[in-house]
């Protein structure tokens, strides 16, 4: 089901995006309210989501779309409770009776409205750092609340998580403790398993490689199998709502239409690991004038929209991925993986139990610590290349064609966020918020600062030898240096140590990197990094490892310095590109005495 994602500001934004998409055969649309808002505040700076007035906007935004048939998921934070009164204010204007309205049961949202406001308290916690409620007011009686409706629902969110670099097993982690802190939280107040875990909807991020993401949907769904049946619930009773997102995280600004690629490889593990509903983002869902400021992937252009719509009524539609239960299944490849995950996560949750449950972990700091662990791993692997992102890492494209234009996600100017009366005596509070991380954006810097120079950077490849000799090594060093904005030309393959200098000095270049053969480094290395330094070079890189880092095995061993360095398999991408536009924004000709 493609139930598309709304993060517009404006509410006619929003209706206009949503009836466009519903044109193109979108089912339905899950609607993201400002992280300020969802927190019980008035929103501050940039808007993540949508700027909602439950009490006068819920007509604008249903406005034209046919809420019997179209499936409305609205995340509303700590703003459910006066949404729902607005939904069913509508519903009633309409002629529609909201005590029929749905539940997830056998996997069937029923009209008169196709799904829900959904309650999720930890989501706005997380993102902004507080809440204007307590904990005990937000995670017990919030839901009580919320649950008093037929059209209330839970929601549990990994999207915060993932965006801070946690794993897949920590995720699912993190939503199982949720669920248990709802249901501690709850039951002082009489409510039970079975009030609470039939309405809940888990939103996964979709993200990597996709058998991997086919793995994660497979073992949440294996954890909620055994969260229901430690609670006496049977899956009949208490079915699980998957709605599957594209990742913020591994989404990209540089080079956008790569996303497109990104969006259908998530599709189409969402849907063959077993999802409910699917967002699929907009290729350009962070090209707008907000850039990196924007809460999520809900806009794009309206090229980015159809685009994403398309994706997924090819895949449903022409490859039939919605016809086969568990198509995965029996894969031993995907059953091991799933397996791994689930254990992990069933692990990592016993021992955020055993130390006081979700909350005391967040208030610590020690959950915190653990996803900035994995974080610090994920962005290691980044730096060297080790997780690829194509087209910003690897096989960038340095003129690509530029994504439509967007407008700016402009706030309505008569917007007023709804007053709270009583004031917040012990918010619930963390040490901090979340961050928002994106696995491009380290690249994207450089690229940023690599636009700001004139003229364009360059670097010259000095090719030594045949052309089996350097080609290899001269195409891995154009692709790691084009990561950071910097074009390699390159020179036709040298024999001669001083042709090879005199071809570098007439490029009145001033870095150089030199691709060759390890035996070539060996016999002709060292008079050649000299002649390159006497050439002008005030930086040599050479494509290549020498044997155990032994700068010996290649006769270096007398010439190392600031300005000679390696690129191989594995090296710090990140700090050779921002070394090499360090050295162009500042250059420094090399004194005749360096040169020798």
């Amino acid at each position: 089901m493609a139930v598309q994602e709304l993060r517009h500001a404006d509410v006619r934004a929003a209706n206009a995006a949503a009836r466009h998409d519903a044109q193109f055969g979108a089912h339905g649309f899950a609607v993201v309210l400002d992280d300020q808002l969802q927190a019980g505040r008035a929103p501050d700076g940039e808007s993540t989501g949508l700027l909602l007035d439950p009490s006068q906007d819920v007509p604008a935004l249903l406005d034209g779309l046919d809420v019997a048939e179209t499936t409305l998921l609205i995340h509303a934070g700590l703003l459910a409770r006066p949404v729902l009164d607005g939904i069913e204010d509508y519903l009633a204007d309409a002629g529609l009776d909201e005590d029929e309205a749905p539940q997830l049961s056998g996997g069937v949202l029923a009209p008169p409205l196709r799904g829900g406001v959904i309650y999720d308290p930890f989501t706005p916690l997380l993102r902004t750092g507080s809440l204007e409620r307590s904990f005990e007011a937000a995670l017990g009686e919030g839901v009580d609340a919320v649950l008093g409706s037929p059209l209330g629902l839970v929601g549990v969110s990994t999207e915060a998580y993932h965006d801070a670099g946690a794993g897949d097993a920590e995720e699912l982690a993190l939503a199982l403790a949720s669920l248990a802190e709802l249901l501690r939280r709850g039951e002082p107040l009489g409510l039970e398993a079975a009030d609470l875990l039939p309405t809940v909807v888990l939103t996964l991020p979709i993200a990597g490689r996709p058998f991997e993401a086919i793995a994660k949907l497979r073992a949440a769904r294996t954890l909620w199998a055994k969260l229901t049946t430690a609670c006496g619930l049977s899956l009949e009773r208490a079915p699980l709502w998957i709605h599957a997102t594209s990742s913020r995280r591994e989404w990209t600004r540089v080079g956008p239409w790569v996303n497109l690629l990104r969006g259908t490889v998530g599709t189409f593990a969402a849907a063959v690991g077993g999802a409910d509903s699917i967002a699929t983002a907009s290729f350009d869902g962070l090209c707008g004038p907000e850039g990196d400021a924007v809460g999520g992937l809900g806009r794009g252009s309206e090229l980015g929209r159809r685009l994403a719509v398309n994706t997924q009524a090819i895949l449903r539609d022409e490859c039939g991925l919605d016809r086969v239960i568990d198509p995965a299944g029996g894969s031993w490849a995907v059953e091991a993986l799933t397996d791994a995950i689930a254990r992990a996560a069933w692990t990592r949750f016993q021992a955020i139990e055993g130390e006081g449950g979700l909350v005391a972990g967040l208030v610590s700091g020690r959950v915190q610590a653990h996803i900035r662990e994995q974080a610090d791993a994920l962005g290691r692997q980044i730096a060297r290349r080790r997780r690829p992102i194509t087209g910003v890492s690897t096989f960038p494209v340095l003129d690509g064609h530029p994504p439509p234009e967007q407008s700016a996600d402009a706030p309505p100017e008569d917007f007023e966020a709804p007053h709270r009366t009583a004031p917040v005596l012990e918010p619930a509070e963390l040490p901090e918020p979340l961050p928002r991380l994106r696995a491009a954006a380290p690249y994207e810097a450089l690229r940023a600062r690599a636009a700001t120079l004139e003229p364009a950077p360059r670097l010259v490849a000095v090719n030594w030898g045949s052309l089996a000799s350097h080609q290899a090594r001269t195409d891995f060093a154009a692709n790691l240096f084009a990561a950071g904005g910097i074009a390699v030309e390159a020179l036709p393959g040298q024999t001669e140590v001083a042709a090879a200098g005199e071809a570098f000095a007439a490029t009145g270049a001033s870095l150089a990197v030199v691709c060759g053969r390890d035996e070539d480094y060996a016999e002709h290395g060292a008079d050649l990094i000299d002649a390159l330094r006497s050439a002008g070079a005030a930086k040599v890189w050479i494509a290549g490892r020498p044997p155990k880092d032994d700068l010996g095995a290649w006769g270096l061993d007398g010439l190392s310095g600031d300005d000679l360095d390696f690129v191989h398999r594995g090296c710090d991408a990140l700090s050779v590109l921002d070394d090499a536009l360090t050295r162009l924004e500042s250059p420094i000709t090399p004194t005749a005495g360096e040169a020798s």
